[in-house]
């Protein structure tokens, strides 16, 4: 039963650790694939940072 439970463990761990590999690489391929994509728009990296924020405020109407 000791046995048993070691290997589950053992499993477990393994499955944890390459999955915290794959979520690592995919995550920085992204994030390569999304810096490319900017340069060949030549535009900011964050658009966020740099977006007009008046188009977010309401004008008052008169």
């Amino acid at each position: 039963m000791m046995l048993l439970s070691l290997h589950i463990v053992s499993i477990a761990a393994l499955i944890a650790i390459s999955g915290g590999i794959a979520y690592s690489l995919g995550k920085n391929e992204g994030i390569r694939i999304t810096r490319l994509h900017y340069e060949e728009l030549d535009e900011p990296q964050d658009p966020i940072a740099h977006a007009d924020t008046k188009s977010f405020h309401a004008e008052p109407s008169s």
